[in-house]
């Protein structure tokens, strides 16, 4: 039995019937008069089939339209909170522009003189909540850098912040018991502390200023995103640029994580909320990956101060250094591992030739 179906196939396929002749064994000129008895006889018996076809198209295109719908609405919803961000923001740098116009950094002229140690206070995971009393704490760090410059008669020193500035609020529900404001109020009201304790500073002594722009408390998580998907938004920006906007004379840096030269040395900077694992292996793989040296680490996030060795090179011990916090708020690799540690900050001494030759915590 011929099969013209497969005939009917090909012509609506556009093949022509030359070319059907040709590949088509059977195929005939006389057998194009018994396709056309075929095809009036297939479609007098499918009347039925057509108008299931026909409903059967109806329906994919309702389904379509309704999945087109359901798209531009979550199309449209992702605008909006990309647009509201955007406007968050330009409003932002908008109100800051005259914000601190008493504020200024007088340069403090230093001695030429070249000096082989340098002098590093480093601190983050503040974890600012919100409750105003709570920036007191700053205000103790301030006294105890103070104390240590007066101390050791420096000119000059080195601030690091390491992120966690505000305990934010988009980890989780639990987090919304304890915060008193917002994330947009809690991150200008700690910068406007951050910023007169810097111009505080600078009465006494001159002061580079290194900061990170990423870490987890710190990050919107916007569209429901979770941690480090979308990594650039993050409240620490604006942090730094309030700071950056309020005192354009101060030697600040910042970046999501910094390689910065101190004395010569290779020192890597990062909240290290990115870290899984083992920190060490973490250190190496950088080193490997981005072909950079590094002799000292200044890691945050576990709020627990710890120096541990990482290997000997030229006559010093490269180091890795967790900074302790400057909340008593327990975190979790404390919790895991049944630790707890004051609130301070690490003030770390470098030396040109023998490397780190002192760390201390400041308790605040």
């Amino acid at each position: 039995m011929k099969n013209f179906g497969l005939i009917h196939e090909l012509r609506l396929s556009g093949v022509d019937w030359d070319t059907i002749k040709d590949t088509v064994d059977w195929f005939t000129d006389n057998d194009r008069k018994l396709y056309a008895g075929w095809l009036i006889g297939s479609n007098e018996g499918n009347n039925d089939s057509d108008i299931i076809k026909n409903a059967t198209a109806l329906q994919t295109i309702r389904l379509e339209r309704k999945r087109l719908g359901i798209e531009r609405s979550i199309n449209n919803e992702q605008i909006r909170d990309i647009t509201l961000h955007q406007a968050f923001t330009d409003r932002v740098v908008d109100s800051i522009d005259n914000r601190y116009s008493d504020f200024n950094i007088f340069p403090i002229i230093i001695n030429p003189m070249f000096s082989t140690r340098s002098h590093i206070f480093a601190m983050g995971d503040y974890h600012y909540n919100g409750d105003t009393s709570y920036l007191n704490v700053l205000n103790t760090a301030t006294e105890q850098i103070l104390r240590v410059v007066e101390e050791k008669d420096l000119k000059e020193i080195i601030l690091i912040e390491g992120g966690d500035t505000i305990d934010g609020a988009s980890l989780r529900n639990s987090q919304l018991m304890s915060i008193k404001k917002g994330m947009v109020n809690q991150v200008i009201e700690v910068a406007d502390a951050y910023i007169k304790m810097l111009v505080e500073l600078s009465k006494y002594v001159k002061v580079k200023f290194y900061s990170v722009d990423s870490s987890n408390h710190t990050q919107l998580r916007n569209l429901g995103t979770k941690q480090n998907q979308l990594i650039e938004e993050d409240l620490m920006l604006v942090f730094n640029g309030l700071i950056e906007k309020a005192l354009p004379n101060l030697d600040f840096t910042h970046d999501k994580e910094m390689f910065v030269d101190i004395l010569g040395f290779n020192c890597f900077i990062a909240h290290s909320h990115e870290v899984r694992g083992n920190a060490i292996k973490y250190i190496k793989d950088v080193t490997s990956h981005r072909d950079r040296l590094i002799d000292f680490s200044f890691f945050f996030h576990r709020h627990h101060m710890e120096t541990i060795d990482i290997n000997s090179a030229n006559g010093y011990d490269k180091k890795l250094f967790y900074v302790p916090a400057l909340t008593n708020q327990l975190s979790q690799f404390e919790k895991q591992n049944n630790l707890s540690s004051q609130a301070g900050i690490g003030y770390y001494v470098l030396d040109e030739n023998d490397g780190c030759i002192e760390t201390r915590k400041l308790l605040v």
